[in-house]
Parts: C-alpha cells; sequence; structure tokens
C-alpha cells in the first residue's frame, strides 16, 4: 500500500481532476465512499447531461470551499506579489494505492481504510465536530484519493498536520496487516527517487509500440549507476561520463578553488519544451548516486585489493573466461560471508549491485535482458538504511568491487571459448549470493529489502542455460550443474555465440 500527499490551493480544480474521465479515460465511475462527516452519500455529485464531467460538481466545489472563502483564504493558487505566495496551500491531497497483485476491495473497505488513515494523520480524528472537511474519491479498482481542506470548522484558522506522512506509512502498515495486502518498502532512506507523473507519461507518449516505458530519469540511474562501476577514480568517471555514445550528457559543478562539488546529467533526447535539455542532479537520481557517496566508494577502492587473474591486459576470450571464473569464486566467497560472517554483509550486498549493473552490460540476448531486470529487482535491496552505503567494506567485499571494475573494462562477452558458460557458472553464483543476502535482510526485519532480493535471484534463474554440442552433433541444454560445474574452460563452446557489441574505446 503506497500513500503520497501533496499540498495546493485549488479545491474545486481537484475536484473536477477526480470526477473525471482521467488523461487517459482511466477513471471509471468516480464516488465519494468516505467523508468527515459519515455520510459520503450526501456529498454525492447528481449526473449531469450537459457537464463535460458527467457530474454536477457546483454544489461540492462550494462545500469544500467554503471554510477556506470564511477564512479569508484564496481559492486559487497566488501570483507573484499577492499575499500568499509561494507558501503552502491548505489543499490537502493524498492518494492510497494498492500493489497490481493485491485483491479489489470494497467500497465499505476503503471507506474503513480512508477513516482510519485520517484519523491517524490528526486531520480528521473520529469524534472531532470540529475538525476540517475532508473527502474520500473512489475512481478506480486499486486506489482512492483523499481530499482535506486545512481549516478547522470550529475556530476558522488553518490547521498544520505534522508529520502527516509518517504518520500515513505507520497507519498503512497497520492496514497491510489488517486487510493482507502488500506492504510499502521501509522508510530508510534508500529508496530511489521516483519519476513524476509528468515524466511517466512522457515517456508513454515516446515509448515504442510493445514496449515498456521507462522514464528518463530511471534509464539515468541506471546509466550512471554502470559507469559509476566501471571507474575506479573520480578521474576515471569523469572521463567515461564524458565519452561519446554513453546515451548521456554531463555538467559540473566545481566550486572555485576546483574542488568538485557536484554534477548533473540529461538523457540524450530529453529536452522542455523549449528545447533544453532536462537535467537530474546526481541525488535525484538515488541517494547513492550524490557526488560525495560515489567519491566515497572510490576512496574505498586500493590497488592491493586487486586479485590476481594471470591475464590483466589481455582482452581475448581465454582471458576472459578466466576472469569470469576468477569472479565466480570471489562470489562464492562473498555468500560464504554473508551467511557466516553478517557483519560483512551490508558492504557485500551493495557492492553486488555493481556487479549485475556491469555483468548486464556485457551480456546480448535474452540472457542480457534477465540480468538488465535483476538489476532493477535488486535496486531496493542493496542500500544500508539510513546511511544508503557502507562506510566500509571487508577484504570480500573490496574483492569483488576490483573484480567487476575488471570486468567492465573488457569487452562484451560471447559463446567462445565456453565463454557462455563461464557467464551461466556466474549467473548462478549470484543467485545464490541474492538468495543469501535475502535470508540476512529478513533476519535484520527487513522484509522489503529481502524480497527485493529474492526476486532478482528469482530473475537471475530464468537467465536461458546454453546449448551444448554433443559428440552426434545434438544440441541439448546444459544441466544446472553444467552451469555451474568447473572448469568451464574444458567444455564445448556454444553453437550459438552472442553478437560482440563495439566496445568504447
Amino acid at each position: 500500500m503506497i500513500t503520497a500527499n501533496v499540498h495546493g490551493w485549488r479545491s474545486a480544480g481537484l475536484i473536477a481532476y477526480l470526477f473525471s474521465a482521467g488523461r487517459h479515460e482511466e477513471h471509471h465511475n468516480p464516488r465519494i465512499i468516505a467523508a468527515w462527516h459519515g455520510d459520503p452519500g450526501q456529498l454525492q455529485p447528481a449526473l449531469s447531461a450537459t457537464a463535460e464531467s458527467g457530474f454536477e460538481l457546483g454544489p461540492l466545489m462550494e462545500h469544500m470551499e467554503a471554510p477556506a472563502r470564511r477564512a479569508g483564504l484564496p481559492v486559487r493558487t497566488p501570483r507573484e506579489g499577492e499575499r500568499y505566495f509561494g507558501k503552502q496551500g491548505y489543499v490537502w491531497h493524498t492518494s492510497v494505492r494498492l500493489h497490481p497483485e493485491d485483491r479489489t476491495l470494497s467500497d465499505r473497505q476503503w471507506q474503513e481504510i480512508a477513516e482510519h488513515l485520517m484519523h491517524a494523520s490528526g486531520i480528521g480524528p473520529r469524534g472531532d465536530a470540529g475538525g476540517c472537511r475532508w473527502i474520500a474519491v473512489r475512481h478506480g479498482d486499486d486506489h482512492i484519493h483523499l481530499m482535506a481542506v486545512l481549516v478547522r470548522e470550529d475556530t476558522g484558522n488553518r490547521f498544520w498536520p505534522r508529520n502527516d506522512y509518517r504518520k500515513l506509512r505507520k497507519a498503512a502498515d497497520e492496514l497491510v496487516a489488517r486487510y493482507g495486502l502488500r506492504g510499502t518498502p521501509e522508510m530508510d532512506r534508500t529508496a530511489p527517487c521516483a519519476p513524476t507523473r509528468a515524466e511517466v507519461g512522457k515517456a508513454e507518449r515516446r515509448a515504442p509500440q510493445g514496449r515498456r516505458a521507462v522514464p528518463a530519469r530511471e534509464q539515468l540511474r541506471r546509466l550512471v549507476q554502470r559507469e559509476a562501476a566501471s571507474a575506479a577514480s573520480a578521474e576515471e568517471f569523469a572521463a567515461r561520463m564524458e565519452l561519446p555514445g554513453t546515451g548521456l550528457t554531463v555538467r559540473w559543478n566545481d566550486a572555485p578553488g576546483g574542488r568538485r562539488r557536484g554534477y548533473a546529467v540529461a538523457l540524450d533526447g530529453d529536452v522542455t519544451a523549449a528545447g533544453d535539455p532536462v537535467w537530474y542532479s546526481g541525488g535525484k537520481l538515488a541517494a547513492d548516486l550524490t557526488w560525495p557517496k560515489l567519491a566515497a566508494r572510490w576512496t574505498q577502492m586500493s590497488e592491493q585489493d586487486q586479485v590476481p587473474i594471470g591475464t590483466a591486459a589481455d582482452d581475448g576470450p581465454a582471458a576472459k573466461t578466466a576472469l569470469l571464473e576468477k569472479l565466480s569464486a570471489v562470489v562464492e566467497q562473498a555468500r560464504s560471508d554473508v551467511r557466516a560472517a553478517p557483519a560483512s554483509a551490508p558492504g557485500i550486498a551493495f557492492v553486488t549491485q555493481e556487479l549485475l549493473a556491469v555483468l548486464a552490460e556485457k551480456v546480448d540476448g535474452s540472457a542480457g535482458e534477465a540480468l538488465a531486470e535483476a538489476v532493477e529487482a535488486y535496486d531496493r535491496a542493496y542500500r544500508v538504511p539510513h546511511r544508503v552505503a557502507p562506510t566500509a567494506l571487508d577484504a570480500t567485499a573490496r574483492h569483488l568491487r576490483w573484480m567487476a571494475y575488471r570486468l567492465a573494462n573488457v569487452g562484451m562477452l560471447t559463446g567462445r571459448r565456453g565463454q557462455d558458460l563461464a557467464v551461466a557458472a556466474l549467473v548462478t553464483a549470484i543467485a545464490a549470493l541474492l538468495a543469501e543476502v535475502a535470508a540476512w535482510r529478513e533476519a535484520q526485519h527487513q522484509p522489503r529489502k529481502a524480497a527485493a532480493a529474492r526476486a532478482a535471484a528469482a530473475t537471475l534463474e530464468r537467465v536461458p542455460a546454453p546449448t551444448l554440442r554433443q559428440q552426434d552433433g545434438t544440441a541439448r541444454r546444459a544441466a544446472p550443474m553444467e552451469r555451474a560445474g568447473a572448469p568451464h574452460s574444458r567444455q564445448p563452446a556454444s553453437a550459438a555465440p552472442i553478437a560482440r557489441r563495439r566496445r568504447r574505446q
């Protein structure tokens, strides 16, 4: 269950939207299912054959605006130079949405949810006859809208809710348990910044037919995550970000003395109506992508932590296979450490995201698509609650980070000389590591992060197994033991190698 609240000035405009057909004709049968006085049917607008919305909304608008008018408050957004310009509006709006896999609730159940949330927020306490006017509108199966005018009936004074968002989240968790719904991720300051409604709409309009619409903010987050994992220093990160073909443009924020303070990125082709790039700072993408967090990440890397492979400078098929096999061994060690030494788990869980981001970029085809899905699924599982990034890494986590960096700086992975089997073995090892991270998160009482790690592991388990050629020339799929078995370099190469993409110079 997700709640989000905003403030504004135009209660009439909000009512018009709630009872409209929606921007994409997604609103159906708009109706008031709860109200401050307990009689929502009394406020339901009458049907109208002439109104654009199909409802006579005037009486409801006047009824909700009345407390604000009596208090001398504006009923439209104040303009520059007017009183209240730039101030927070008194119209309070919250949407409450279920998870797509939740069951459909009845109007009566939604009424109980609305009354519980308004009581918990402090805006509509039960039994407070002189409180604020509020209504709950339902125009879809999976969500409702709560609207309140933050002016008390008894005094005519504005009401300022305190910590209403936190109170709503706590109340939502209570409702999740009561109705058996899927919960909202923990409030631990690790969630990436969600795209706005306008960004989602823009992505939907531009997405090719049949393809998932990915907002620019999400695309940029993936690109910056990949480039950060592919760099071992701030200088290398800056150089990679400025290379042609990255899909983005970067703008640096440097202090007068030359000290770097931050950066902003814009997705190629994402512009405003005036044709200017749409910029996002690192902090507007994710909490771990701010410049201070990235700089701290690179200071944790030391040349002494590199794992010797023996063919570091070779970008040939045999060297890549050796790198993948060594990486699988480090991942196995990381899984053992998470189980045996939970203190090492935060760093290992964090660095595993970097490895996933790099590997998804190095593999083509359906396997690469599954890896990209795993990166997205794991997004809520790897950050440290409240702190975002680990303050220190143990030896295994540092080795894992260096191995991800080494992998990022070789060419695309193909099916030559057992690379497909080595990739499959690595994917199997990472899936096992993610399952261990999920168990650790569960033990830490972080169910949402545990669920995210399990979802990522399940996605990796769907990565197609490589095709092996038998002595009689027939093809068969590799069994799980063969995918994870060793030595991979002795296995026959795939009959259908993955197409190689040009490596960036």
